[in-house]
């Protein structure tokens, strides 16, 4: 009897110790293993990571959903949006007052250009024109007309040169975070050449924009001539393009 207590009393402190079976991590112990936290750790870092990829090319609003999911912040836009902030950001503030130097790196299409601004390579969006698109995109499956010609002229008037932006009040950014400028070359307005050949509408426009009146004055002119996309009735619309009335 004597030999069948201490058996059990031995394995009842063999149980109590753990040695008969797996170590049990017990959160705030000294036994707590110093990566146990490193996997989940680890996996929110890599959400994160992604954030930058998930949301390029989108809206604010779709950043927000999209942050919002990856984040798992429960709905709260509040988290959301704070997360935009710290890991896309919000680009670079510039002075609203007179022109900025910068450098064109090459026309993205006839409305857009990569340039070098105080050392930091920004997409400009120039304000109050839109040209046909150059590119397949959501927007237009196949290349509109006049689209390739309109950013194979605008290639050919500034890529590699140096230009001024002005900006038109609080209108510095889009939603895509591209600067949105009047573009000049040599003290010479862009968007009114784009207007004037015929590249490009006058469009995405708001009240007192500065180079308002002198683009739809030549807007006028471009239509009166027929020039470029102006030269088919019905080709231009008050929302963009309409690809069927040119054929």
């Amino acid at each position: 009897m004597k030999k069948k207590g201490l058996l059990a009393v031995l394995s009842l402190t063999l149980v109590l110790s753990g040695c008969n079976s797996p170590t049990q991590y017990t959160p705030g112990t000294a036994d707590t293993p110093p990566a146990a936290s490193q996997p989940q750790s680890m996996d929110r870092v890599t959400r994160a990571a992604g954030i930058v990829d998930a949301v390029a090319g989108t809206n604010i609003k779709d950043k927000v959903e999209k942050v919002d999911q990856i984040l798992n912040t429960e709905g709260k836009v509040d988290q959301a949006l704070e997360a935009i902030s710290n890991t896309v950001g919000k680009g670079a503030r510039y002075p609203h007052e007179g022109r900025l130097s910068a450098t064109v790196i090459s026309a993205v299409d006839g409305d857009t250009l990569k340039v070098k601004l105080n050392k930091k390579t920004e997409t400009v969006r120039m304000l109050l024109v839109d040209t046909p698109e150059s590119q397949p995109s959501k927007k237009a499956p196949v290349p509109q007309p006049l689209g390739p010609e309109s950013s194979a002229f605008t290639h050919k008037l500034l890529d590699g040169k140096k230009i001024e932006l002005e900006f038109d009040g609080d209108h510095e950014r889009d939603t895509y975070n591209r600067l949105l400028a009047y573009v000049y070359l040599d003290g010479k307005s862009v968007q009114e050449e784009l207007v004037k050949k015929g590249f490009a509408r006058v469009a995405f426009t708001f009240p007192d924009a500065k180079l308002l009146p002198s683009l739809k004055k030549l807007e006028a002119e471009a239509k009166k001539k027929r020039i470029g996309i102006f030269s088919h009735d019905g080709y231009v619309t008050r929302t963009g393009f309409n690809v069927a009335a040119w054929n």
